[in-house]
Parts: structure tokens; sequence; C-alpha cells
């Protein structure tokens, strides 16, 4: 279980993949989903979190290339940046622990260079 963190992974997938990064994943289910998905229709796009805040504008990951999603979690604030841009810059308290997991939904995604550094 994690409190506060800066989470750094590597992820590759197709252009039309629907998959996600749990953080702060209080149980089996739950917690920020930090989206890789294109065009999800409530608009919870990739970069943002599902239910909690979407992008200021379309973020587009590169299709079957490496791609990499830097994720803190310190205290309230939820920061999330991709390929080196940030994608979100958010406070919300709804979750405040939990464990980090990754989400496969039928199209294929590959993960790796996952690595988790703990915050005071």
């Amino acid at each position: 279980r994690y409190r506060n963190f800066v989470l750094s992974i590597e992820f590759r997938c197709g252009d039309d993949t629907n998959s996600g990064v749990f953080v702060r994943s209080p149980d089996e289910s739950g917690g920020y989903e930090v989206q890789i998905w294109r065009q999800q229709p409530a608009g919870f796009n990739t970069g943002s979190i599902v239910g909690t805040a979407k992008t200021a504008r379309a973020f587009t990951l590169e299709p079957d290339r490496w791609n990499h999603y830097q994720i803190t979690a310190n205290g309230e604030r939820l920061t999330v940046m991709l390929n080196g841009e940030t994608t979100l810059d958010v406070h919300d308290g709804k979750f405040s622990e939990g464990h980090v997991r990754l989400q496969y939904q039928q199209f294929p995604i590959a993960f790796r260079n996952i690595k988790i550094h703990s915050l005071p």
C-alpha cells in the first residue's frame, strides 16, 4: 500500500487501446484510474483521471511505441505527466492510500520499467 509517491511506468499499446494505471486503489477495485484511451466516451481521455479530472486539451500517446507516465500522489495533490508533458495537476482527497494496479481490457498493452519512490 502506498500513500505519497512518484510512480514511473512505461507502456506500449495501439491507438485504440483502453487501459489505465490505478493508484491508491484501496482493494481489488477503485482508486484513481489514470486513463490510457484516446477517445473515452465521457471525455476522460489519455492523461485524465477517470471520474476525477479531465485534461484541458487532448494529449496523444505514441501508438506502438514506448510511452512514459510519471504519476505523483502527494497528499491531496495528484500530478500526471505523459512523455514529459503535464496533463493534470489537481487536488482530490477521495483516496488517501492503496495499491497500484495495471488495467487490461481486450486490447494488447505492455508495461515495463515500473518504479515507485515513496515520498515522506
